[in-house]
């Protein structure tokens, strides 16, 4: 069975996110079907609202998802998601 590393690496418009960015990232899903789009949802911690309004998540923008695989696995990790940014859904929970 192919394992992954506890973390994502994640770039938007071809640049990697800050450690900040990394820090309140609190949930990331790639969901890609075959017949189906591939979409992927990142859930960030932001009680302070910074991301909401950051440029860096503006619309449009590229972000590409990828894992590293464990040293003792096989197999090859590499990019799961290539989309980009088509909304974002603050949660005032």
């Amino acid at each position: 069975m192919t394992k992954y590393k506890s973390h994502f690496i994640i770039k938007i418009n071809g640049t990697q996110v800050s450690e900040e960015f990394n820090n309140a990232v609190d949930e990331v899903i790639v969901d890609s079907s075959l017949n189906m789009p591939c979409m992927a949802s990142i859930r960030l911690y932001d009680a302070e609202l910074k991301w909401v309004d950051d440029a860096s998540l503006d619309i449009g923008k590229t972000v590409v998802i990828t894992v590293e695989i464990d040293e003792q696995s096989t197999g090859a990790g590499g990019t799961i998601f290539t989309g980009e940014i088509t909304s974002l859904e603050p949660n005032f929970s």
